[in-house]
């Protein structure tokens, strides 16, 4: 079966360790041409797990093995200086007959309360912003996720719904406690090794972002809090 990512890419520095979500049997470990070692975990109850570890990858594990929950299956990508290293890693639900499910990764992800501390988790909150996807935005905060809390890249919930200007989410974002006095990222910082310079800094408060762009309906979500 051709690898289909339809879960979430987890970047990171290098080299990474891998690990399994949860105890289960390794039933594919392969080399792809396009995704580097795949391996997928058969966890039960039609539930599976697949990991793609990208170019330069490492694959720990055979086929048939049994592996428990926690244990290291793999490493991210060691390569050149300039690669991105991440994780594409999907959550698979075999319905029978062949059909696979891809499932959202946050319930999962974010049940441990320290999945929910890690800069990833308000990457996650970004992305919702940025797709403008609602639904996902209230789900993740309903899984206690901290919009307060600053990106890999530095950034904040409420500066993508600046960026978007999208009041509805910038309304759910402070209902969840989202603070408009927080300052926007501007300056330039190293936060992942082998990215390069990214956004990491403090410039104008969310708030006066918003009062410089004009936007009536931004303005009154914010002062909402």
């Amino acid at each position: 079966m051709p690898f289909l990512i339809a879960g979430w890419n987890l970047w990171n520095g290098r080299p990474t360790p891998v690990f399994a979500a949860g105890p289960g049997r390794v039933i594919a470990n392969r080399n792809d041409a396009i995704f580097g070692p795949v391996i997928e975990i058969d966890h039960g109850s039609g539930l599976r797990t697949c990991h793609a570890l990208r170019r330069y990858g490492s694959s720990d594990v055979v086929l048939g093995l049994t592996v428990a929950a926690g244990s290291r299956i793999g490493a991210l990508a060691s390569g050149y200086p300039d690669d991105l290293s991440y994780l594409q890693f999907a959550i698979l639900l075999d319905t029978g007959g062949g059909e696979l499910l891809s499932l959202d990764p946050s319930p999962f992800m974010f049940r441990d309360p320290a999945n929910r501390r890690p800069a990833l988790a308000s990457s996650s909150l970004n992305a919702a912003v940025w797709a403008g996807d609602r639904s996902q935005l209230i789900s993740l905060l309903a899984l206690g996720l901290n919009p307060n809390r600053p990106a890999v890249d530095g950034s904040l919930p409420l500066e993508w719904t600046m960026m978007t200007q999208d009041a509805e989410l910038t309304s759910a974002l402070v209902a969840a406690g989202a603070d408009p006095r927080a300052r926007t990222a501007v300056n330039l910082g190293t936060v992942v090794e082998g990215l390069g310079q990214t956004i990491a800094g403090s410039g104008p408060r969310i708030l006066q972002y918003a009062r410089e762009g004009e936007n009536p309906s931004l303005i009154e979500a914010l002062a909402r809090r």
